[in-house]
């Protein structure tokens, strides 16, 4: 296992060619989740979720105000367990992307760590922070996207939702001030 890839509980990384599956996620993603008090369905999507050192200990401080929680320390990895393992930039293509993100897109450090991540290591970035997606596209940077909609679809398409709760969870996330693309 990479020193930068740590599953809480112990665990393996996946193997190489099980990587084009995982989806690391920006703070946007788990913060929608976090406003209805509904982070355990973040917690069922069954595909492999990562999120960066950046946005892990840096931009999840706390629960957003929407939340039953407002205000309490927010850690997205004790919330969910083995369902989510932090990583990091370890490469120096991955740094470098970090760099060329900061400094030509002008992206936050959370957006640039997972972009680095996942142009490196193809995989898919979830984020709903539409200017960070509209940049992306003008600057043509290869990664693949998601958010908070494309995990929803995902859950309904493993019958662990109707499409009637997700628009029930969207309605309470967008009354709660989520913004979603």
């Amino acid at each position: 296992m990479k020193r930068s890839e740590r599953r809480k509980g112990g665990g393996r990384a996946p193997a190489e060619s099980d990587r084009r599956g995982i989806v690391i996620l920006d703070a946007t993603v788990p913060l929608n989740f976090a406003r209805i008090d509904r982070l355990d369905l973040l917690g069922q999507v069954p595909v492999p979720l990562r999120v960066g050192r950046i946005v892990a200990t840096d931009e999840l401080r706390h629960w957003p105000w929407a939340s039953a929680r407002a205000g309490e320390p927010f850690d997205l990895v004790a919330e969910l367990g083995t369902s989510i393992t932090v990583t990091q930039m370890d490469s120096d293509e991955e740094l470098a992307m970090f760099a060329r993100c900061r400094e030509v897109l002008h992206l936050g450090r959370g957006e640039c760590e997972c972009v680095a991540i996942a142009s490196a290591r193809s995989w898919t970035v979830a984020t709903d922070d539409g200017h960070a997606r509209r940049i992306l596209a003008r600057h043509d940077v290869r990664v693949e996207l998601t958010g908070t909609l494309g995990l929803l679809q995902v859950l309904v398409d493993a019958g662990l939702v109707t499409q009637a709760d997700v628009t029930r969870i969207v309605e309470k996330m967008k009354s709660g001030g989520a913004r979603l693309p």
